[in-house]
């Protein structure tokens, strides 16, 4: 074949695809510009009200009802980000355990990051939280060793939390009740230690009950008691709910 005309087709070849670059690229420009104007690929925005709820079900009981602590450290007006914040949830620290993906989703922590972000740094009195002397039983701490005498008896735990009043305030199932402001403690959401100290020092309307009043393995069968309840099923899984 003649150099020449090899030479000559191999410029039109290049032309060509040089052309349909210049078409293609501000085609697919234009095309990624609507999709994101439509919103296509973002992320769904993080929602205030839902994040509101799932801190009251599952954060409040530690932080108290608006992030002001109460045995847990007060988390109103969070400075971390979300990636950090996320991190936390997962990871947990201290008293505080972790919660995976199936029990708090990504979405819900986002909505529970917002909720957080969207009140004052300064919002409600900061509580009392554990600190290292618990541990050591010293007297000036705020919280009190828990060491029940046995591992939690839940029939016997079911029977102290009628006879102890209990339900009055959170439900037979430990469901809350917006009547009292008692949040759902029904499987209770945090380890057996932060239970019996938020019992011994809680926040808000519920009163506190020392040791003498109900004793450690108490609480130990109590909360064995509402480790044996359902979780409530999500609303999205509700027929009735989603009509």
């Amino acid at each position: 074949m003649n150099p020449g005309f090899q030479n000559w087709r191999g410029r039109v070849r290049w032309t060509v695809l040089a052309a349909g670059a210049v078409i293609t690229l501000p085609f697919l420009q234009c095309a990624t510009a609507q999709g994101q104007r439509r919103g296509e690929g973002a992320a769904p925005a993080a929602n205030i009200g839902d994040g509101r709820a799932a801190f009251a079900n599952t954060c409040s009981v530690c932080h108290g009802e608006q992030g002001e602590g109460a045995m847990g450290p007060k988390i109103a007006g969070t400075a971390l980000t979300l990636a950090d914040f996320l991190s936390r949830v997962r990871m947990g620290k201290g008293a505080m355990p972790p919660f995976d993906s199936a029990t708090v989703p990504d979405a819900q922590a986002a909505n529970i990051y917002e909720f957080l972000k969207s009140l004052p740094a300064s919002s409600g009195a900061s509580g009392v939280a554990p600190n290292e002397n618990s541990a050591r039983g010293d007297p000036n701490s705020t919280t009190v060793a828990f060491a029940p005498a046995a591992p939690g008896n839940a029939d016997r735990g079911k029977t102290l939390f009628m006879s102890d009043g209990c339900y009055e305030c959170h439900g037979r199932v430990g469901q809350g009740a917006a009547q009292t402001q008692a949040p759902r403690i029904g499987p209770a959401p945090i380890p057996v230690a932060a239970f019996a100290a938020y019992i011994r020092h809680p926040t808000n309307n519920m009163p506190p009950y020392s040791a003498k009043v109900v004793p450690d393995q108490d609480v130990a069968d109590i909360y064995a008691y509402l480790q044996t309840i359902k979780a409530p099923t999500p609303a999205k899984d509700i027929p009735l709910l989603n009509q």
